[in-house]
């Protein structure tokens, strides 16, 4: 079964941003020197934090390279679910950042709404490529009567 071209192309940018943030992510506590802020007698704070930041991006990339393989190849269909997960994700990272803001200068404030905004137009392009995967996986059941999981792979 073949997707549509734009259906392609919205999974496949929201599926790339996603690839980079995770990338990103590995880097950042260098970047931001997350250690010289952590108190010097607490090396096992210091441990779990750069651990959860490297688990989270590596469980991105784990939800991410698949769904990127499979939509860069031209003889296969996604499974929504990777699509769904991704769109969750990103919608409940847009959402925290609101609830709970990064603290940051003043004078750079108007950052942590640009990111809010980015993971939840993110969000959105997902959920939009999802719903369109969907009804044209169904179109295709329907026309041919094939079954296919909605959920694997």
């Amino acid at each position: 079964m073949q997707i549509t071209r734009t259906t392609l192309r919205l999974l496949q940018f929201g599926t790339l941003q996603t690839l980079l943030m995770a990338l990103y992510h590995f880097l950042l506590p260098y970047q931001f020197q997350w250690a010289s802020a952590m108190p010097t007698g607490a090396p096992t704070l210091r441990w779990a934090l750069f651990a959860l930041n490297h688990y989270f991006s590596f469980t991105l990339l784990l939800l991410t390279i698949p769904l990127l393989t499979t939509l860069f190849k031209k003889r296969t269909t996604p499974r929504p679910l990777s699509t769904i997960l991704l769109t969750l994700f990103w919608a409940f990272s847009g959402t925290y950042q609101l609830i709970e803001p990064m603290t940051l200068p003043t004078s750079l404030l108007w950052l942590s709404y640009l990111l809010a905004g980015l993971a939840w137009t993110n969000a959105l392009i997902l959920a939009w490529g999802a719903r369109r995967l969907v009804r044209e996986i169904n179109r295709h059941q329907a026309i041919t009567g094939q079954h296919t999981t909605l959920i694997v792979g």
